[in-house]
């Protein structure tokens, strides 16, 4: 072999070698850096085994948050919790079910709750309802709509001409009036709308007409609850970015019956952006070891206001 040629060999080597510390090293600092921070590495819970036998269903609904979107198959934040519950409470069957779908409203989420009750044949205990942060761009089947502009499948046509009509009326701010009087004169197709590209989510007003909206669905979900005997659990997001859904869900949260989880900050442990870095996704959304924070926040909050302990049958009942 020519000298350049083994000149060029080493250069390789070294190359890759130098790529592979530097990766090692991130690791560590990031491990390290938590450390000195007070952050404990988050550990990842996984389910052994998933039997359809239960004493005790929790029925978790939501949006990309639930769902997990970007992780595997089994390290979303439900099925977390199910192994926590699994490893926790040898003498409770536990099931955890997640019907969460990325990009739904609050509508769309509760409308897959009603669904649940009338046809699963399955009476969930809790149910966990996480959403409201799609409303700023996602109005398909809109609980606040007309009942002819109630459909299943998204028409942004239909919802941009009559948001435009309406705007004056909801006090809507400039932008948003401005936005929903381009969208109606040329109607984008749904794949094309992203979070804050038609209400102003900045916007008082619209913050408050999302907040209604929320509560219309909420308040749908926990009618469906009552009549079931299930405990209604309302769930907002890690990061700040939705405070309608905070705000919504904490005062609702107040009432009785319902409990009210909070895991910004993957529940207070960490203060911003960057100590989150490793447990988020590019995207945002939490990986593997955010969802493990969250499924303990919400197990250290379901145990703490007693709601996991199955009912008692009618025949025990009465002894």
């Amino acid at each position: 072999m020519s000298d350049v040629g083994t000149s060029k060999t080493k250069v390789v080597v070294i190359t890759v070698i130098l790529v592979l510390l530097a990766g090692v090293a991130v690791a560590v600092f990031v491990g390290v850096g938590r450390q000195l921070l007070g952050l404990p590495a988050p550990k990842v819970h996984r389910l052994a085994e998933q039997t359809n036998i239960a004493d005790f269903i929790i029925l978790c609904a939501g949006d990309s948050h639930t769902e997990g979107t970007g992780v595997l198959k089994g390290f979303d934040y439900p099925s977390q919790l199910n192994a926590i519950l699994s490893q926790k409470s040898a003498n409770v069957n536990y099931r955890v079910i997640n019907i969460a779908q990325g990009g739904l409203n609050s509508s769309q989420v509760a409308a897959k709750v009603l669904d649940y009750f009338e046809t699963s044949g399955l009476a969930p205990n809790v149910v966990i309802y996480n959403a409201g942060k799609n409303n700023g761009h996602n109005f398909t089947n809109a609980s606040f709509f007309p009942e002819e502009l109630r459909k299943s499948d998204p028409d942004p046509a239909a919802w941009f001409k009559y948001l435009s009509g309406e705007a004056k009326r909801l006090a809507f701010d400039p932008t948003t009036i401005g936005r929903l009087n381009k969208l109606a004169k040329n109607p984008p197709r749904y794949d094309q709308l992203k979070w804050d590209s038609v209400l102003d989510v900045h916007g008082d007003m619209e913050r408050e007409f999302m907040e209604k909206w929320i509560e219309l669905d909420v308040d749908a979900v926990q009618a469906a609850c009552k009549k079931n005997g299930a405990t209604l659990c309302l769930l907002n997001y890690w990061d700040d970015a939705s405070p309608w859904v905070d705000r919504t869900f904490a005062l609702i949260g107040k009432k009785e019956g319902i409990v009210f989880i909070d895991v910004r900050n993957f529940g207070g442990r960490v203060t911003d952006y960057e100590q989150a870095q490793d447990l988020i996704q590019k995207s945002y959304v939490p990986n593997d070891k955010g969802y493990a924070l969250i499924a303990e926040t919400v197990y250290t909050n379901l145990s703490m206001r007693k709601v996991l302990a199955p009912k008692p049958a009618a025949a025990d009942a009465k002894k």
